[in-house]
């Protein structure tokens, strides 16, 4: 669930630019001494362009994923990609800070990801929970994509319904069902949907999740409000501006 590209919302507006920007206008480094010697704003747009291949990848994967939920392969390829993506890019931000905006934040987004996907990794029933969440790397690929390319007001609306969707409402929903998984004694207080789910999802014998799984959802989910806040705040500025909107593509 790469975080890197929001860090901080607020810088996040397209750049006003009359051609869109060319990826890949930076010499590649062949070495970890040449990478780390790189321009901030070189690494930026490095990390920003590698991750738009393996977003695209992971987004794919995702909704395959849920499209055909009972696919033990492609659960289990989803979750394998996504630890080892996890992996490589803190290693990449902790090499390169200047890679993002707020490497501490970052980082420690990646590893409360990572504390998440050991459920997963090690209970293989719990393999079906990896799109529900990794189904955010769509907006964050849609981030990415607003910020290199000069694509339009399309791109600009759906990226912003895609983050209310995906971050403000489902993230949040998704916690509520993952509870259940780490206390399914409590499932009599639950709505019937939230029963009917587990027991489609994970036929018995049940196994709980973990609750550091649990705990670590509950700072993600509350990440995605933090982060929302300034870009909200952005929305707003933008939409009332005299200056108008087009400027700054609608979003």
């Amino acid at each position: 669930m790469d975080k890197s590209t929001i860090s901080s919302p607020v810088s996040i507006a397209p750049t006003t630019t009359d051609e869109s920007v060319k990826p890949f206008q930076y010499k590649i480094p062949s070495n970890l001494r040449e990478f780390r010697r790189m321009e901030a704003n070189d690494l930026r747009d490095f990390h920003d362009d590698w991750n738009i291949i393996f977003l695209s990848i992971l987004s794919v994967l995702s909704v395959a994923s849920l499209l055909y939920i009972q696919s033990v392969w492609i659960r289990s390829c989803l979750t394998y990609l996504t630890i080892a993506y996890i992996g490589m890019d803190a290693l990449w931000i902790y090499n390169a800070p200047a890679s993002v905006k707020s490497a501490s934040t970052v980082l420690g987004h990646h590893v409360a990801t990572l504390i998440i996907l050991v459920d997963p990794l090690t209970i293989p029933s719990h393999r079906c929970y990896t799109a529900p969440a990794m189904i955010v790397e769509v907006n964050t690929l849609l981030l990415i994509l607003r910020r290199r390319f000069t694509m339009g007001d399309f791109i600009e609306v759906l990226f912003a319904l895609t983050w209310i969707v995906i971050r403000i409402f489902w993230y949040p929903l998704f916690g509520v069902y993952l509870s259940l998984s780490t206390f399914p004694q409590l499932g009599p207080h639950y709505a019937k949907v939230f029963r009917e789910m587990h027991a489609y999802l994970e036929p018995a014998p049940q196994i709980r999740l973990m609750q550091s799984t649990l705990a670590m959802w509950v700072i993600i989910c509350s990440l995605q409000l933090w982060w929302s806040i300034p870009l909200a705040k952005g929305w707003i500025r933008r939409l009332t501006s005299k200056n108008n909107i087009k400027a700054d593509k609608f979003l």
